[in-house]
């Protein structure tokens, strides 16, 4: 039994997980943090009200954080766009820095993604259907699906292929997880089938 417990990525507990964390922690003082436009889940949930009415009534306050640390402004700024086309009512936290680096676009072959990013100094992010292929040619450097990578962060994240992740259920979710991975450096790359 605890006093007290926090819960990281909590969007993505359902009414009977947060029944199994209610048993362990008798006190009921809980302190869940996520970020509801990221959830995976299945039983996916659009507020916060949704996630945990059903367990723990109105005993509850949220508080919203406004302030992002990680993720640079020229990065947040494409994050709003992105939001809306989930559906989220939200706003994107503001960010309190600048990279100073412009987020970039470039089309490419596998070949050529593998000339530039060899070496591991970036994560890269791309659709389920791409990742073995880039994997294969980029083993040096980590391919996640947007899922994989929620929770992480790279000095410089690569996008692969955002149109195929939009695509994917949960698509403009996971664009939004992709796009606020990075500290520094945000590159996104169209792969052509040329």
């Amino acid at each position: 039994m605890y006093g007290h417990v926090v819960v990281d990525e909590a969007q993505e507990l359902s009414e009977m997980q947060w029944h199994m964390v209610l048993r362990r922690c008798p006190s009921r003082s809980i302190t869940a943090v996520g970020d509801i436009d990221q959830v995976e889940a299945s039983h996916r949930h659009t507020s916060w009200a949704g996630a945990v009415n059903a367990t723990l009534g109105e005993r509850w306050t949220a508080a919203r954080l406004t302030i992002c640390y990680r993720t640079p402004r020229e990065v947040m700024d494409l994050t709003a766009a992105v939001l809306e086309k989930a559906g989220s009512h939200n706003f994107p936290p503001r960010a309190v820095r600048s990279s100073g680096i412009a987020p970039w676009t470039r089309t490419a072959t596998p070949a050529e993604l593998r000339r530039r990013w060899a070496g591991g100094t970036v994560g890269v992010i791309a659709p389920a259907g791409r990742v073995a292929e880039l994997r294969a040619v980029l083993s040096e450097v980590p391919v996640l699906t947007a899922t994989e990578a929620k929770g992480l962060e790279w000095d410089a994240t690569l996008i692969v292929d955002p149109r195929g992740i939009t695509a994917e259920p949960r698509g403009w979710n996971g664009l939004y997880v992709a796009l606020t991975r990075c500290t520094h450096e945000l590159g996104q790359l169209d792969i052509s089938e040329a």
